[in-house]
């Protein structure tokens, strides 16, 4: 949790003028916006952030720099002195001014590109605290009425949610970790173990092997974490639609690919985790420590046709390439009541299957339009006839709910 020195305090009211107001040669004061940081999930938790601000609040005293300039300072310092740090309070006090009416612009802007208050989610990367008026203390927000409207229109209008959710999420991103001088917090995820997640922020060579080994298991479980779905004491059955068969046709490629989705899963509380993976083309016969998994060899909407099915707590198909196969259809047709997420190895091919999908099911709900996947492979696929275009497993990713 973010906590305070004594260079983050206020200057001192001079109203009090003691001894303990004495103002120390050098004093910077912070910019009124300041960014707080955690390790529990960058940002932390908006109830523990505002929990300290109103504990900053209860024991600092916001004066004026006006009231200062007629205060005398009776504190042993002689008047020279005292002279030069009123100037430099002064001169601190003006960028101070110039700070606040820069970040006030820039808020004004992004409140109207999102044009409504956006999704509050159980963890906030990032808390800037903008005070518009450096001697009043920030307003304090009752959370359970901000959730319990969010829950309201979560119920009542789904289509708008998805809008808030996207919105939020562009502005809410991954940090950028394209700058290796730059250092980089990693945030706790709360499905994915600090290590394995720790490999998506990092550019070396073993990092980039590992994001490959770990893209299916890591998107899987940040899908379950996206969408709020339960873990703890829940048996959790995950439905894998189409995998690719070099991965799904050994028991190698399968433990590489989802064993740290079982691992994972079950660390967070799982009573169960059953991964089922549905494909015609798949001919594997697992051995019996693989009881984790289940292996289908038909189409999706045929195994739903089947005494084998029950609902899953989401699908999902990878790489999958809706757009060009029409064997695609029937499936996409036949979900109903279900979260499907789908990747593919660029943006523009996972646009492509976006409107496939959409013109297959108009009902369908939108919740996560294509975008690039942060836990994405770290490879580059070779493809003939690429166009020129990076290809690499997981690029992109869509969630829809039919």
């Amino acid at each position: 949790m973010a906590s305070f020195t004594s260079t983050d305090l206020p200057p001192p009211d001079p109203e009090t003028n003691d001894s303990d107001s004495e103002i120390p040669e050098g004093f910077q004061p912070l910019p009124p916006s300041t960014e707080f940081y955690t390790q529990s999930g960058v940002g932390g938790t908006f109830e523990n952030f505002v929990g300290d601000i109103n504990d900053s609040n209860s024991e600092s005293s916001f004066g004026s720099f006006e009231d200062s300039q007629t205060q005398s300072l009776d504190t042993g310092v002689d008047k020279s002195m005292a002279d030069d740090i009123l100037e430099n309070l002064e001169s601190d006090y003006n960028r101070t001014i110039s700070d606040v009416k820069k970040d006030d612009n820039e808020v004004n802007e992004l409140t109207s590109k999102l044009d409504s208050n956006l999704k509050l989610p159980e963890k906030l990367e990032k808390v800037s605290s903008n005070y518009a008026d450096v001697g009043k203390p920030p307003a304090i927000v009752d959370i359970d009425k901000v959730k319990k409207s969010i829950a309201s229109i979560r119920l009542k209008n789904p289509k708008l949610t998805s809008a808030l959710d996207n919105g939020f999420r562009k502005i809410n991103r991954p940090p950028n970790t394209s700058n290796p001088t730059k250092k980089v917090i990693i945030p706790e995820h709360s499905i994915i173990p600090f290590a394995p997640n720790s490999s998506f922020f990092k550019t070396t060579s073993k990092a980039l092997t590992s994001r490959s080994n770990l893209s299916r298991a890591a998107t899987l479980c940040n899908s379950l974490d996206l969408l709020d779905m339960p873990v703890s004491g829940v048996d959790i059955v995950l439905d894998v639609l189409g995998p690719d068969i070099k991965d799904a046709n050994n028991e190698e490629g399968v433990k590489r690919n989802w064993g740290g989705v079982i691992r994972w899963l079950k660390a967070a509380g799982a009573k169960s985790v059953k991964i089922r993976l549905i494909g015609p083309n798949l001919t594997f016969k697992p051995s019996e420590d693989m009881s984790n998994y289940e292996f289908h060899e038909l189409c999706y909407d045929e195994f739903m046709d089947s005494s084998s099915y029950s609902e899953p707590m989401i699908c999902i198909a990878y790489n999958a390439g809706i757009w060009g196969y029409e064997s695609w259809n029937s499936t996409i047709l036949k979900l109903n009541n279900i979260n499907l997420i789908v990747t593919s190895y660029t943006v523009e091919e996972g646009e492509d299957d976006y409107e496939r999908i959409k013109e297959l099911k108009k009902n369908a709900v939108c919740v996560l339009e294509p975008e690039e996947n942060f836990y994405g492979s770290g490879e580059v696929r070779e493809t003939e006839g690429g166009g020129g275009r990076e290809y690499r497993e997981n690029k992109c990713w869509q969630i829809w709910r039919f």
